[in-house]
């Protein structure tokens, strides 16, 4: 069979009419999809120049706030941490705060001083046992003074031994301490 010039010209003519209407019909689709996208991205940045800016600020404010408050604290943490401190001079207060209580200090054993980092800070470290003996009211205040008398220091550990009964009543504590000092400047 044999297919004539006009035959093909047409078939020709509806291939190109078919892909034109094709094409018209994509083009259209794409342009109302921007065309949405476009209003959407409008009220999105309407609604973003809507949204107040000042509520920032005030929170800025608290936030600023508490870091200079962080930093006071810090500072006076640093400066506590900067006195110099030796084993002696702790054995030494320990030994005035039993005389004070009343308390006979029956052992005092004082480690080397150490390395340590206390919130990320180099120290040096002075670690302290010791066993006090005496009335049980003043054993208690010994520990009270310790623990006020050493702003940077930790109590590790504190046993409180009660012996006898009535007039004859003792009391003894053993108290593991470990006094923070900074090191370096």
């Amino acid at each position: 069979m044999k297919i004539s010039k006009r035959t093909l010209l047409i078939i020709g003519v509806v291939i190109l009419v078919v892909i034109a209407f094709a094409l018209n019909n994509v083009r259209s689709k794409q342009t109302r999809e921007q065309s949405e996208l476009n209003k959407k991205l409008e009220q999105v940045q309407t609604r973003i120049k809507g949204l107040p800016v000042e509520k920032a600020s005030p929170r800025q404010a608290e936030l600023e706030k508490q870091l200079s408050q962080a930093t006071a604290q810090f500072e006076a943490v640093q400066a506590m941490l900067s006195q110099p401190l030796s084993s002696v001079a702790v054995t030494n207060r320990l030994f005035d705060i039993a005389k004070t209580n009343n308390l006979q200090v029956t052992k005092m054993t004082s480690s080397a001083l150490a390395s340590a980092k206390l919130g990320g800070l180099p120290c040096v470290t002075v670690p302290v046992s010791a066993r006090v003996e005496g009335n049980l009211t003043n054993v208690v205040n010994f520990v009270a003074g310790v623990n006020s008398a050493f702003a940077t220091g930790t109590i590790n550990s504190i046993a409180i031994t009660i012996t006898g009964t009535g007039k004859e009543e003792t009391a003894s504590a053993d108290i593991d301490l470990v006094i923070y000092t900074r090191q370096g400047k």
